[in-house]
């Protein structure tokens, strides 16, 4: 008997519903019971924002929302309509669409097999990026990636991450539309549906051309290894095909996979994702990615700053549809990467202020306010630089337990203070400097005092604290009122 497992009706999404219970379920009962789903969750950030990023795709092909007031009234109605999803489902299998995954012809989320380009098999774990393997550091376990079999629910999962979060690696391989994996971002509602909603672009906005070519498992084309690709629609540049992916079934399990070289986005730096937050400088415009050196709140302004539009779109458009709204909860999935190899996954569940991010006064301030911790870190660096005494890995310690104790005020500051009802920014920003500058001068003097310097030592210091003194005064001189 061949292998089948239908995406449609068999459980592979995991769910957590409204009363904390965990199931796993086909697409057609998670989206049409999305109202009374909380939310999606997978112990892998990349697997959980890829189903989110696949499931608003499938519902933008569906039911293509043409401006914000489509979104308004379908928020109103509470839930999405199923004889919508139910027809959407006919027009596709009427097209030829197979939901299976093992479909000899159409493999859903893969392209058939070839003899031409499909020549080298190899383990399914290659589909999972925290396993270790080759350069890839052990991240979370210590499995053996090269015996590493999959349920078919699994296997399913692991098709989305396994294009999106791909990097650019030796032999030509190509990285995916965006390169290197950035920060995407889901602004996450009452319920799984409302999450779904918010995750949406409305057409009306789009300024490529939609459909054309159309999604991944409606196109025809085959995916051809190296294939140069200078232009894309939005439906699939979401879903690009940056590997050729076929799963090979075997006594009810996914050991092997052909896995090769897709098609190469060329045009990455005019990709617009709607889930990424973007950052301007000279260099140009470029998607922010993940570093486990800089936290993420040290880039806050960027992800909040909606006028400005590095904000991520799916941000700035909740603003729009919930006007009423006090604070925007998002997640951020990111995976680090260096030179093709998987150095960790990062997820973070934030709430912000909706006043924050609406008003270009308070997000001048923001940016001033992180500015003030970056520069008093960069002296406080400074402060112990040409003193050898002082080893360069307690300066790295001295340096990052004044960001700590800087990030465990930061979020009372941004509630309580920059984003408070008629709030002084002036006001706020002295405030917060003050705090800043005492911590630093308290994270210096607790770091010389350790280290027990001679008098020579002491008295180099000592000049050197000049560093923090000229930082202190041009902080107290910004101009963060724009006046």
């Amino acid at each position: 008997m061949s292998a089948s497992f239908n995406v449609l009706s068999e459980g592979w999404i995991p769910v957590i519903d409204l009363e904390n219970k965990r199931k796993k379920l086909g697409i057609l009962d998670t989206l049409k019971n999305a109202h009374r789903l909380k939310a999606i969750s997978d112990a892998s950030a990349m697997v959980e924002y890829s189903l989110y990023r696949f499931l608003s795709v499938f519902l933008m092909d569906a039911l293509r929302p043409k401006d914000k007031e489509t979104l308004e009234d379908l928020l109103e109605e509470g839930s999405f309509d199923p004889e919508s999803i139910d027809d959407y489902i006919t027009l596709c299998e009427n097209e030829g669409v197979r939901f299976d995954l093992f479909d000899k012809e159409r493999p859903f989320l893969q392209t058939p097999y070839s003899a031409v380009w499909d020549k080298s098999i190899k383990p399914a774990a290659e589909l999972d990026y925290t396993l270790p393997r080759g350069n890839n550091h052990t991240h979370y376990d210590h499995r053996n990636g090269e015996s590493c079999a999959l349920q078919y629910d699994a296997a399913a999962r692991l098709l989305l991450p396994a294009q999106w979060f791909c990097t650019a690696g030796a032999q030509g391989y190509p990285s995916n539309v965006s390169a290197s994996p950035p920060y995407y971002t889901v602004v996450r509602g009452r319920n799984l549906f409302e999450t779904l909603v918010y995750s949406l672009s409305v057409t009306n906005r789009i300024n490529i051309p939609f459909d054309d070519p159309p999604v991944l498992w409606r196109n025809t084309e085959p995916v051809e290894p190296k294939k140069e690709v200078t232009k894309t629609s939005w439906l699939f540049g979401m879903l690009f095909p940056a590997r050729r992916i076929v799963l090979v079934p075997r006594d009810g399990m996914v050991s092997e996979v052909y896995l090769c070289q897709g098609m190469n986005y060329t045009s990455k730096e005019t990709w617009d994702d709607p889930f990424v937050t973007y950052r301007y400088s000279k260099e140009g415009r470029a998607p922010w990615r993940p570093n486990q050196e800089k936290a993420v709140w040290r880039n806050l302004n960027d992800l909040v700053d909606v006028k400005g539009k590095k904000a991520p779109y799916m941000l700035r458009q909740y603003f729009e549809l919930d006007q009423e709204a006090e604070n925007a909860s998002v997640s951020l999935y990111g995976v680090q990467t260096n030179q093709g190899s998987y150095l960790g996954m990062l997820h973070f569940d934030l709430d912000i202020p909706v006043r924050l991010a609406q008003d270009e006064d308070h997000i001048r301030c923001l940016e001033y306010c992180i500015k003030a911790v970056e520069n008093l870190a960069g002296a406080l660096r400074r402060s112990f630089a040409g003193i050898p005494e002082i080893p360069a890995g307690i300066v790295s310690q001295a340096v990052q337990e004044y960001y700590d104790l800087c990030e465990q005020k930061f979020w009372i500051f941004i509630r309580n203070s920059l984003a408070a009802e008629n709030a002084d920014l002036l006001d706020a920003y002295q405030a917060w400097c003050d705090y800043v500058i005492r911590t630093v001068k308290a994270v210096r003097e607790r770091t010389t005092s350790n280290l027990r310097l001679n008098g020579r030592a002491l008295a180099k210091a000592a000049q050197k604290e000049k560093e923090i003194v000229i930082t202190v005064k041009k902080l107290r001189e910004a101009n963060v009122d724009g006046e």
